[in-house]
């Protein structure tokens, strides 16, 4: 299976990023920490708009990570994240590599916090990747649906759509 798209973007970035002198943490609770876990009956409750049936895989096949990540406020703050099995011990390390290089993330809730809502959680500047649902505007399944495919700070890494770049707000942008 290919690697998701994050993880060879994000490796590929963190080269310049790591090259930045980061202070060298002397206190415990400025050390990474992560925790991996299937989908517990609470977990699958708060999923409600996330999770829909039919899926493109197996909810056996998905995990809940919570992690700790810098925020915007230069504060060490706890996320959590839904991702494929598949890729989940790599989405830990490439989370890990950013807390190292103290890389900012606003905000990691699970899309649910936002009703599923895309457009909100883009708003709000989440961090997410499970969310079953469709490709906008066709009856292909997202990258997102599979858990294949993380929002890291949207409102300031926008997405890309072939031929053309698209803001936030979905309006093209040269």
């Amino acid at each position: 299976m290919k690697k998701i798209f994050l993880i060879i973007f994000l490796s590929l970035s963190l080269s310049t990023i790591l090259s930045i002198e980061t202070p060298i943490k002397s206190n415990s609770e400025e050390m990474f920490q992560s925790s991996t876990s299937s989908i517990t009956n609470k977990i699958f409750q708060r999923m409600k708009y996330s999770w829909q049936e039919p899926a493109p895989v197996n909810i056996k096949n998905i995990r809940y990570i919570t992690l700790n990540h810098w925020g915007f406020d230069g504060k060490i703050h706890v996320g959590e994240i839904i991702i494929h099995k598949l890729v989940a011990d790599e989405v830990v390390e490439i989370f890990e590599e950013l807390f190292e290089a103290m890389f900012p993330i606003e905000r990691m809730k699970l899309v649910d916090d936002y009703q599923g809502s895309d457009d909100k959680s883009i708003l709000a500047n989440n961090c997410y990747a499970l969310c079953v649902r469709y490709v906008a505007e066709t009856n292909r399944w997202s990258k997102h649906a599979f858990g294949l495919a993380i929002d890291i700070n949207p409102q300031q890494n926008h997405f890309y759509f072939p031929h053309r770049f698209c803001s936030t707000n979905r309006s093209i942008w040269a």
